[in-house]
């Protein structure tokens, strides 16, 4: 993660080491502003059903961003399970594969959002989420691909990141926040 700085990977690697039981997280981004000195942005992450990363997950979302980077390809990330594992440095086990399995279930089912005041006439002071995003926006665990001379087929799992939450970690833009100027990012004790 060292590749998208040290606030945004804060942000992603959020919740390792963590038990357990965070159906939301709060983030204060505080982001250094010529103008003013500094500025102040509020991030979200939710989870839509069952509770956000934590443990290991995080782990296991390096390893495919790592893995998604080492082969060029733009959002589609296609391995073997065998593959991902020995990315993590994990021995392959019913443990580990349920460990990366339930992972990218989390991920799935988090999104990203930043909350402020907003600012159309019509929706008044109220407080809410102005821009929500997902990082993964599908996966499948058993996809399977025709074998070699017609012999039988071997499974894959293909995860399928939103191409504009990747466009924007890559770019360190990510919701329209310069991350190279973010000063800190706090959140919950043990969200990172």
């Amino acid at each position: 993660m060292e590749e998208f700085g040290e606030g945004l990977g804060a942000l992603l690697l959020a919740g390792h080491g963590a038990e357990a039981g965070d159906r939301m997280r709060s983030f204060m981004v505080v982001v250094a502003d010529a103008g003013a000195g500094r500025r102040v942005r509020f991030l979200e992450a939710r989870a839509d059903a069952g509770v956000l990363p934590h443990g290991p997950d995080p782990l296991v979302l390096a390893a495919l961003l790592e893995l998604l980077a080492g082969r060029g390809t733009a959002s589609r990330l296609a391995l073997r399970l065998p593959e991902l594992l020995r990315a993590l440095g994990w021995r392959a086990s019913a443990e580990s594969v349920v460990a990366v399995e339930g992972a990218l279930a989390r991920y799935y089912r988090t999104s990203y959002c930043e909350v402020r005041r907003r600012e159309s006439p019509t929706a008044g002071e109220a407080l809410g989420c102005v821009v929500e995003q997902r990082l993964i926006a599908g996966y499948d665990l058993e996809q399977e691909v025709a074998g070699r001379g017609g012999r039988e087929g071997v499974f894959q799992t293909v995860v399928d990141f939103n191409p504009q939450f990747l466009s924007g970690i890559n770019r360190r833009s990510l919701f329209g926040i310069n991350w190279g100027l973010v000063r800190s990012i706090t959140g919950p004790p043990d969200s990172g």
